[in-house]
């Protein structure tokens, strides 16, 4: 049951038709696996699975619906999932505790995959500026000037907006002294 997503679209629209007029991204990949590794992709009904299997996961989809005596259909897949009667449900929803519980075999968040590459020329002189300028190395000159105008810029919007309150830290003192204490503030 896709109900298209993720590319998988029908001529007649809806979800529940079994037969070869899928279209899209997703049946065109099932596809290429098939051919490729030579599996037998079938699309199982309803009907193929036995009544007390469709009882069972009606009445336990129902039951552990967000919404009261709305039957999940998703929720039923994953049982039968579960259970072993079909090996892949396709669709846009929420891996729930409930539906973790019944298939515990699914993958919820992605994994980062780090790759540490280590450079033949990597520096080795223990210099002051060399640790400084290392420690600047992953911006480049014109991105460090954009960081520190929009720092200095954001110091003058606050502090005109302070001078305007009564009682701000601002309030006394002239433009100079004013555009001296933004400037100390967004250099720090």
């Amino acid at each position: 049951n896709s109900g298209g997503w993720i590319g998988a679209f029908h001529p007649l629209g809806g979800s529940d038709h079994r037969d070869e007029q899928w279209h899209g991204p997703f049946p065109r990949l099932l596809d290429q696996i098939s051919t490729s590794s030579g599996a037998v992709i079938n699309i199982t009904a309803e009907a193929d699975i036995p009544e007390p299997v469709r009882r069972n996961a009606a009445a336990f989809a129902t039951s552990k619906s967000n919404y009261s005596k709305v039957r999940s259909a998703f929720t039923e897949c994953v049982f039968y999932a579960g259970l072993g009667y079909v090996d892949l449900c396709l669709g846009e929803f929420i891996m729930s505790l409930e539906r973790s519980a019944l298939a515990s075999f699914h993958a919820v968040r992605p994994t980062n995959y780090y790759l540490i590459v280590q450079t033949a020329h990597a520096r080795n002189d223990k210099s002051i500026s060399s640790h400084v300028s290392a420690v600047l190395a992953p911006f480049t000159l014109r991105l460090w000037v954009l960081i520190f105008v929009a720092a200095i810029g954001a110091s003058f919007l606050l502090a005109a907006q302070d001078r305007s309150a009564a009682g701000g830290d601002f309030e006394t003192g002239s433009l100079p002294v004013l555009s001296g204490r933004a400037a100390w503030l967004g250099a720090m």
